[in-house]
C-alpha cells in the first residue's frame, strides 16, 4: 500500500482527489500520462534510498546492498533515473562511508529457492 498511499498524498498535495491500486500506478507510468504516478515512484526511491543508507549505517554493509522482488525489479530504468542514490548517500559527515558501497538488484524469481539448490548441490558432493 506504500505506493497507493504516497499517490495519494500527492494528488491531494495538488488538489486531486484520487487514489490508484499499485498495479494502475503501473499502467499510468507505462502509458506515461500521469504525472502523480511517476512522482509517486520518484519519492518512493527516494524514500528507499533514504532507508537502505540508514540501514547501511546500522549493519555496516560494506559488500553491498542486493534489493530484492517486489517493485525495484520491475522498474530498473526508473531507479536509476531516481533521487535513489543521492538520498542512499545523504548521511552528512557519514556520507564517504556510504558512498562507495555498491546496490544490486536480483532479478531472479526465487533467490532463496536458487540458494538452496545450490548449497544442496554442495552438501550432496561433499558425501
Amino acid at each position: 500500500m506504500g505506493l497507493e498511499n504516497i499517490y495519494e498524498a500527492l494528488a491531494l498535495q495538488n488538489g486531486i482527489e484520487k487514489r490508484l491500486t499499485a498495479p494502475e500506478i503501473g499502467e499510468a507510468l507505462s502509458l506515461g500520462n500521469d504525472p502523480i504516478a511517476k512522482a509517486t515512484l520518484e519519492q518512493f526511491f527516494v524514500f528507499l534510498g533514504r532507508v537502505i543508507g540508514d540501514l547501511v549505517l546500522s549493519v555496516e554493509s560494506r559488500g553491498g546492498v542486493y534489493i530484492a522482488g517486489g517493485i525495484v525489479p520491475r522498474y530498473l530504468k526508473e531507479i536509476l533515473n531516481s533521487g535513489f542514490r543521492d538520498a542512499m548517500q545523504d548521511k552528512g559527515r557519514m556520507k564517504n562511508f556510504v558512498s562507495p558501497i555498491p546496490t544490486f538488484v536480483v532479478m531472479s524469481e526465487y533467490p532463496g529457492l536458487m540458494g538452496c539448490a545450490c548449497y544442496a548441490s554442495h552438501l550432496v558432493s561433499k558425501a
